[in-house]
């Protein structure tokens, strides 16, 4: 389980409760540039919690992710 405090502004493509599977050419990616690659998947982690704040970033997240989120505020 993670708690996501309010300053965060994003979330990375598969940071938080998925095991993510990178496929990509492994390059770093320049400022602004996405990891993600069309190969890439990921798997969510049974059980996982997302805490947060609602209508935030770790919020979006979780309903992008399918992620059970449990508001803190």
């Amino acid at each position: 389980n993670v708690t996501v405090p309010k300053n965060i502004k994003v979330i990375g493509y598969g940071a938080l409760g998925t095991d993510y599977y990178f496929w990509g050419d492994m390059k770093t990616p320049e400022p602004g540039e996405d990891w993600k690659t069309e190969n890439d998947s990921y798997e969510k982690i049974k059980g996982f919690t997302l805490y947060g704040y609602r209508n935030s970033v770790a919020e979006a997240y979780a309903e992008e992710y399918d992620l059970k989120f449990i508001p803190i505020d």
